[in-house]
């Protein structure tokens, strides 16, 4: 494939190519300081901190199933006369969308 080299007003033709440099790095200079996945320094502290949230935090979840459950006894058993007619007007907004009114 032969290619012609670009003439410089602004606008490629068929076939010419236009070659711009470009920088890439893969990694910075030593000299710049900056944080890296895994470069953070942590003191005997904040292990031990971390590690008494985490047993607490599996402590917690494995005695949660032990908590007593709600009782559904203080739901109403019977729909409301607010319910109903809310469902009904539902159902008659759903009847007319195709209508397209509101």
């Amino acid at each position: 494939m032969t290619t012609k080299q670009y003439d410089g007003d602004n606008i490629l033709k068929d076939g010419e190519v236009l070659n711009v440099p470009m920088l890439l790095m893969d990694h910075a200079p030593p000299q710049i300081e900056r944080h890296a996945p895994g470069a953070l320094i942590v003191g005997d502290a904040d292990r031990d901190e971390r590690e008494r949230t985490i047993e607490s935090r599996k402590q917690q979840l494995s005695e949660a199933w032990r908590s007593p459950v709600t009782q559904q006894a203080d739901l109403p058993t019977e729909p409301s006369a607010d319910v109903d007619a809310a469902y009904e007007a539902r159902e008659q907004r759903l009847v007319n969308a195709w209508k397209g009114g509101a």
